[in-house]
């Protein structure tokens, strides 16, 4: 192996190495945070080095970058579930849970419709909505009729944001879906605000990307399990 091949796989190492630290840490770092956190225990080299290493990495559409104040943040471009983010930060679990328990009190009998309007706005302020891959997909659906209910339904299941933990499941019936929540820790507690929060963000979201009319709405819940109901918007 020449010199010039033991650099490049060296620069490649390096640049894995950096990926799977972002990959790791939703919330991201500053690049002085990456060089005092991991400079020792890596060898990821000097400060411009590094700098080097992640323009590449952003280049390559590997990584992302958020400006908060005076910092530029930068972090991984991979989806994570709550259940990731919750095992990487056991304070925001709790954090989480003591804020969605208060809210869950406060609305009361008005959980149902206020609980999903919460999740209705949120899907509409997320940038995915404005992003260029969704404004492709709805280009590329203006060539084709909308989908028949149960195909849609297959498809909906394909999205990133409803990947199932291993307490959830997805079942697709004739014209109409059911996703189910058993024993989490937040049904237990009472927090049941996410969940109606979760029918109004996928129902939002999905009327959005498949130009579908479509009902999403708690069906049950409980201590120990909560069903939401897809189907058809009623004309």
């Amino acid at each position: 192996m020449n010199l010039h091949s033991k650099t490049k796989k060296g620069i490649q190492k390096k640049l894995e190495i950096l990926k799977s630290i972002l990959d790791n840490h939703p919330f991201g770092f500053t690049l002085m945070e990456i060089y005092k956190k991991f400079k020792h225990v890596h060898e990821i080299g000097s400060r411009n080095t590094l700098k080097k290493y992640l323009e590449i990495l952003l280049k390559k559409g590997d990584i992302e970058t958020r400006i908060i104040g005076n910092y530029k943040i930068f972090r991984s471009k991979t989806p994570f579930s709550a259940k990731t983010l919750f095992e990487l930060y056991p304070t925001f679990e709790k954090f989480s849970l003591n804020f969605l328990l208060a809210l869950t009190k406060v609305l009361d009998e008005d959980l149902h419709c206020k609980g999903k309007l919460i999740g209705k706005e949120i899907a509409k302020n997320l940038p995915i909505l404005e992003s260029k891959a969704i404004k492709q997909f709805r280009k590329f659906q203006d060539f084709f009729e909308i989908l028949p209910f149960q195909q849609f339904l297959e498809k909906m299941k394909e999205r990133t944001y409803l990947e199932l933990e291993d307490n959830s499941d997805f079942i697709t019936e004739e014209d109409h879906a059911y996703l189910i929540y058993r024993d989490t820790k937040f049904l237990k507690e009472g927090a049941w605000v996410l969940y109606y929060i979760i029918a109004g963000f996928i129902e939002t979201h999905l009327n959005e990307v498949f130009y579908q009319k479509v009902q999403v709405n708690v069906q049950s819940i409980n201590e120990e399990q909560c069903t939401i109901k897809i189907e058809k918007e009623r004309t």
